[in-house]
């Protein structure tokens, strides 16, 4: 398999990879939304999804980082900067699949009956310091990535056109969600797993776009 071949190859692994990791993502955010009358209090009758759900999202998520690969090629090998884009997005994959499976289990944990006597949210309290620092994490690490790989595209000469500067996975979560906020049923779904949705289109265009520049 040629290096060309295996560009092209890890874009669509990843493609996937983000695909089905959304999927994961909607399915625990489905069973999130229901009630006892569908789930049952302790969540029992919707353990089918829920299981799904999570392993759809830990299996793949740390695939991201065969797409962040692709990307730094795309970028250019030689410049360091690229090469901290495929270590930041790698690492943020790993960590990512940690917390969609921490994530499970704390819907898995939380009443299913918002409307039962007592604080609703008591009963996740302790698993704040376990999941908040993470989220934290990740978003330095989004944010940090996205930021050199704008950097990478306006200052050097890349394989990406300059305008996919802009189609880094920060601007298409923040494009998304602001998109969905008219519909507040949809955005329940769409924001919390805007970080998967747009790794689905992170990765497709960036395989689109390199595809078509190798046949230039």
């Amino acid at each position: 398999m040629t290096s060309r071949d295996s560009i092209r190859v890890a874009g669509l692994i990843a493609t996937g990879a983000a695909l089905l990791a959304s999927i994961g993502d909607l399915l625990l955010l489905h069973v999130a939304h229901l009630g006892p009358e569908d789930c049952g209090i302790a969540r029992m009758a919707c353990w089918p999804q829920l299981l799904t759900g999570h392993y759809l999202g830990v299996l793949t998520i740390p695939l991201y980082g065969i797409g962040y690969w692709q990307v730094s090629r795309g970028l250019g090998i030689s410049d360091w900067r690229a090469r901290w884009v495929f270590a930041l997005g790698a690492y943020a994959g790993a960590l990512g699949g940690a917390v969609h499976g921490l994530t499970a289990l704390i819907i898995r944990a939380s009443p299913a009956d918002p409307n039962a006597p007592g604080d609703p949210f008591a009963a996740l309290a302790p698993y704040v310091p376990y999941l908040l620092p993470l989220w934290l994490l990740l978003g330095l690490l989004a944010l940090t990535g996205s930021a050199l790989f704008v950097i990478v595209i306006l200052t050097t000469r890349t394989g990406y056109p300059r305008w996919f500067a802009f189609a880094n996975p920060v601007v298409l979560a923040a494009l998304v969600s602001l998109a969905t906020l008219p519909a507040p049923v949809l955005a329940s779904y769409v924001i919390p797993a805007a970080p998967n949705l747009v790794h689905i289109l992170f990765f497709g265009a960036s395989t689109v776009v390199l595809w078509q520049a190798d046949t230039r």
